[in-house]
């Protein structure tokens, strides 16, 4: 790997991440860039672990215990990111600052991902270009902002950093939005710290709070950064264009070891603390009640705001609010006419996309009250989903 061209490098590790992405739990298929040769496989091998065992009729199962063919190793996971140009450690920052590390290097994944099955689509269709997914992998980065992104507040003045749209951004401790930004995704996190009198104590989350932070209700009056991060994201702040300096990602220093059990790609293993950045920044004019513009903050020039999300915009994209926790329950509050409704959520009532199936809901008053509240109460395309990294 270290031979290759840096471009290479990023196609090879954009082409595991798709493979790994196929991968459908409880499924023994192996993935398309592995076969299996011999009747003994071996408990790791390198940098994957084998989750398989022969089984009747001379088929493999996935062996008691585990829910993936294989699992990508802590040395394994270091190497792609590295390849990417994002180096990693194994040790791990403890309490709530470790989990956004988590869910930052989580979107940095799926960011490159969501890059390949876009080259994967337009190649199937005889469009796509290694040179254009080269461009695109070459702008995502991971970075710590050195100014908090605030939503919702008061202040006349709303400040946007000037990245590319494909950039990972870890928002300061101090803020009233959320805690990583990336493509079309903000994630929240909340963890769970360390209890010896009940380990079974659960995370609570006002969803509908959480939500009017970031402008994703239906009645949010100040959605000003919400728009700038939509022009962001649209590609409408073009960074080279208008000679912005990117710097390049650095890494800072690592906490203390926090080994965790090995999960099928085991980001919770590892640590990357990006260095606080100095950063461009455009500044949002305009009251939130008004139509606003983007000010650049080197020639002056006034972009307008796109408008809010529309469900009936062609070709428009959802954002994705994730809430992102170590616990394994979450207390979702949500509000409901005049008062709130709590509901207990646990992996097992997400599906395969990380969104709740309201059919594993038991009781009657939890599924209306989570039906009202993503009908009545958020914008159209935005989407709820939950990670859980215990």
């Amino acid at each position: 790997f270290c031979d290759l061209p840096l471009n290479q490098r990023r196609r090879v590790v954009a082409a595991i991440f798709r493979a790994l992405n196929e991968m459908k739990q409880g499924d023994a298929t192996m993935p398309t860039f592995l076969a299996l040769e011999h009747r003994e496989i071996p408990a790791a091998d390198a940098l994957v672990q084998y989750n398989l065992e022969w089984g009747t009729n001379d088929k493999t199962e996935i062996v008691s215990g585990e829910e993936f063919p294989l699992t990508v190793t802590p040395a394994m996971t270091m190497v792609l990111y590295s390849m990417v140009g994002v180096p990693t450690t194994v040790q791990f920052v403890p309490g709530w600052r470790g989990e956004v590390e988590v869910a930052a290097l989580y979107a940095l994944r799926q960011t490159i991902l969501q890059l390949m099955e876009r080259y994967a689509s337009d190649l199937s269709t005889g469009k796509g270009f290694p040179k254009a997914l080269d461009e695109s992998l070459e702008k995502v980065r991971l970075l710590k902002l050195d100014h908090a992104l605030q939503g919702n507040t008061d202040n006349t003045v709303v400040s946007i950093p000037m990245v590319d749209a494909e950039t990972v951004m870890i928002n300061v401790d101090a803020h009233s939005f959320v805690d990583v930004i990336a493509p079309y995704t903000l994630i929240t996190c909340k963890f769970k710290q360390p209890s010896t009198t009940d380990s079974s104590s659960p995370v609570h989350v006002n969803l509908g709070q959480e939500l009017e932070k970031c402008g994703l209700n239906r009645k949010s009056k100040d959605t000003r950064l919400l728009r700038g991060l939509l022009a962001l994201w649209q590609g409408k702040l073009d960074m080279k264009a208008r000679g912005i300096p990117q710097d390049s990602n650095r890494c800072g220093s690592p906490s203390t070891s926090h080994p965790q059990l090995a999960k099928s790609f085991p980001e919770t293993y590892f640590s990357r603390v990006p260095r606080q950045e100095t950063l461009h920044y455009a500044v949002i004019q305009g009251n939130p009640s008004s139509t606003c513009t983007v000010s650049l903050d080197k020639d002056k020039t006034l972009i307008p705001l796109p408008k809010m999300l529309q469900r009936t915009t062609p070709g428009s994209r959802s954002i994705d609010f994730i809430v992102s926790t170590n616990a394994d329950t979450l207390q979702v509050q949500v509000p409901v006419e005049n008062s709130m409704h709590t509901l207990t959520i646990t992996p097992a009532n997400l599906n395969e996309n990380m969104q709740i199936d309201v059919g594993t809901l038991t009781d009657d008053w939890d599924r209306a009250a989570w039906t009202s509240f993503v009908t009545d109460k958020i914008l159209k395309r935005v989407e709820i989903k939950f990670l859980f990294t215990l």
